[in-house]
């Protein structure tokens, strides 16, 4: 798990937790067709499930911003180089 920053200069700036319909909007906002991270999930996967999955979304996302630590596999990332024949 990694840890939230706590040593930037508190702003006083109050974020609120997003409610199930904020996650289904943002969830709909998803771009199609983009490559799976290291958790295998496309975002269609997770547009077609939203309205079955909201609520332990909103559940998930929760725990997060109450114990201020994020899960390490949200913020790796795959990144595999793609040679185009350029440059010889």
């Amino acid at each position: 798990m990694a840890e939230i920053d706590k040593s930037l200069p508190n702003t006083k700036t109050e974020i609120e937790i997003p409610g199930e319909e904020e996650i289904v909007e943002a969830a709909k906002k998803l771009k199609s067709g983009k490559a799976v991270g290291g958790d295998f999930i496309s975002n269609e996967q997770i547009k077609t499930s939203i309205h079955v999955l909201k609520s332990t979304y909103a559940k998930m996302f929760n725990i997060v911003f109450n114990e201020g630590v994020i899960p390490t596999a949200w913020v790796a990332g795959i990144i595999k180089p793609i040679f185009k024949k350029k440059g010889a």
